[in-house]
């Protein structure tokens, strides 16, 4: 079956075009805004379970944040039916007191979760965090930690508890989600400034988390891609951190995802260095930190990551006769559902730019486009807990 309408099935294969459909293949690996908002709202919770008045942590100041793919906004979802979202969360204690050791802090932050009717029945305990699981979409792993007590310590950075030294472990989730935004903000602003503009709002009413750059599509892309690559090679699965340091650090601004895919595929490498054998990628908010230090534990992680890169530079960035052809070539890549969803949303929103006179590309460029979208975009938010 044709997804796309006749006249744009053979629409010449050029980056505009490109740029359109991947914009829907990225769209279509997103959290819905309502799981998104349903994720918030727990998220700020628990935080306020494990600091209500009458807690056994009350006094601790404590703070509750998203890390990783969640704050990045470069979450993807799941591979497979039935799959379930992971969010990261930091639990800090701003004051605990210095005698108590990792571990009694991280057994006192599980009782707590035990106290709560809801939290108790879908509570699991892992080696650096404890793991709510919630009925059908999404669980979130919540670390606790504390602010780093090293000697001349990165700026932001925490320590976190860990079950299996009992000691606490150097981490820095705040740190690296500034350095990304850093990386992010030119395109982010642009962007910001192009939806305020398009419906007559003030920029200050677009919310970061609601705009998705070329970049964050771009590690979206990526991710897809490598999830499936590595399904029957888990043990060699470049981490994220790993792919969005890569990603991140070369990036030089594009406006067009096409051209923000290529130019990441085609440099990424280059954030890749070897020193007497060793390979090493550094972590930009810990810069004593080896994100690569699994390839030198087993070579063979390093060779698959090579052919995996090779694969998605192939995948993503060869020729073909048109976009049809594009996106079929994808689907081993992304996910056949991925594929038919996305040429779908191409067709509507190619006849919606013919309709309104406009470049398909003008309409679709790295910002959501319909009115329909738009108030999901720009729908107030609200940080109320639920349980």
């Amino acid at each position: 079956m044709t997804l796309i309408s006749p006249d744009e099935r053979f629409m010449p294969y050029d980056p505009h075009s490109r740029s359109a459909l991947l914009f829907w293949m990225a769209e279509s690996l997103n959290i819905s805004p309502s799981l998104e908002k349903d994720a918030r709202d727990k998220y700020h919770a628990v935080g306020n379970w494990l600091g209500a008045p009458g807690s056994s942590l009350e006094t601790y100041d404590l703070h509750i944040f998203a890390q990783g793919s969640f704050a990045l906004g470069t979450v993807v979802r799941p591979c497979t039916e039935g799959g379930e979202f992971d969010i990261d969360l930091v639990q800090i204690a701003n004051l605990l007191p210095v005698a108590l050791t990792s571990e009694a802090y991280r057994l006192l932050v599980g009782a707590r979760l035990r106290e709560h009717g809801t939290y108790s029945k879908i509570l699991k305990e892992n080696d650096r965090c404890w793991t709510l699981k919630y009925a059908g979409n999404f669980h979130l792993d919540v670390v606790p930690a504390r602010p780093n007590q090293q000697k001349n310590p990165p700026l932001l950075s925490v320590q976190i508890t860990n079950r299996k030294t009992q000691g606490w472990s150097e981490s820095n989730p705040q740190g690296f989600e500034a350095w990304f935004k850093l990386q992010n903000a030119k395109v982010l602003q642009w962007l910001q400034e192009r939806v305020a503009k398009s419906f007559s709002l003030s920029i200050d009413d677009v919310p970061e988390h609601k705009v998705r750059t070329p970049l964050q599509q771009t590690i979206q892309l990526l991710k897809r891609h490598r999830d499936l690559y590595f399904q029957n090679h888990q043990e060699s699965c470049p981490a994220s951190i790993l792919l969005t340091t890569l990603a991140a650090q070369c990036h030089i601004g594009h406006q067009d995802l096409a051209e923000c895919l290529e130019h990441i595929l085609n440099t990424m490498n280059k954030g890749i260095h070897q020193f007497n054998d060793v390979w090493y990628v550094r972590n930009p908010s810990m810069p004593q930190e080896n994100l690569a230090r699994k390839w030198n534990e087993n070579p063979a992680h390093k060779t698959r990551y090579d052919q995996w890169h090779a694969q998605a530079q192939k995948d993503f960035l060869s020729s073909y006769r048109d976009l049809q052809e594009y996106a079929t070539s994808l689907k081993a890549a992304l996910g056949d559902s991925v594929v038919q969803k996305s040429l779908q949303q191409y067709g509507r929103t190619a006849s919606q730019s013919r309709a309104q006179q406009i470049s398909h590309a003008s309409l679709l460029t790295g910002l959501a486009v319909t009115p329909s979208a738009a108030s999901i975009l720009l729908k107030p938010h609200t940080f109320y807990g639920k349980k």
